[in-house]
Formats: C-alpha cells, sequence, structure tokens
C-alpha cells in the first residue's frame, strides 16, 4: 500500500509522496527497491561466473602476460 494513503487512511493527513519521502529520508531512513533483473539473463553463464570462471579466465591471461602489464576488463551489456 502506498504509504501517503495510508496516513490519510489512518490519521486523516494528506501529505504527498514527495513529503512523504523527505521526511522520512530525514528521519534517517531510506527506500529500498528490488534491483531490476534482465530479460535476457543466461542462468548458466550466471552460474559459471559465480563458480570463478571469470576469476579462472583473468588468472589464465594474467599468466600468459609479463610480469606488471596492466589488464583493462570490458564488458559488453546484451540487447
Amino acid at each position: 500500500m502506498d504509504l501517503a494513503r495510508w496516513l490519510h487512511d489512518g490519521f486523516g493527513v494528506s501529505l504527498t509522496e514527495t513529503t512523504v519521502g523527505r521526511e522520512l529520508k530525514k528521519q534517517g531512513y531510506v527506500k529500498l527497491t528490488a534491483r531490476p533483473r534482465q530479460h535476457t539473463q543466461n542462468e548458466y553463464a550466471m552460474e559459471g561466473f559465480k563458480k570463478g570462471g571469470f576469476a579462472a579466465e583473468l588468472a589464465k591471461v594474467k599468466a600468459a602476460l609479463p610480469s606488471g602489464t596492466p589488464i583493462e576488463v570490458w564488458f559488453q551489456s546484451l540487447p
């Protein structure tokens, strides 16, 4: 339920959502929202990444390079 509506229904106080948010922020509260999920996520690729797939591949690349060579890592999001 909307917090501004809850305040109105429960206490008869009419406040905008912006005002409610500003007052809660002053009190130290923060708005928590769910992190969006990309609809094209590949579950197998995610598991491979979590299980050290990326770290293992990076270690292989680093081992093949001379010591002290900087490594740049680039990521591309899928359309």
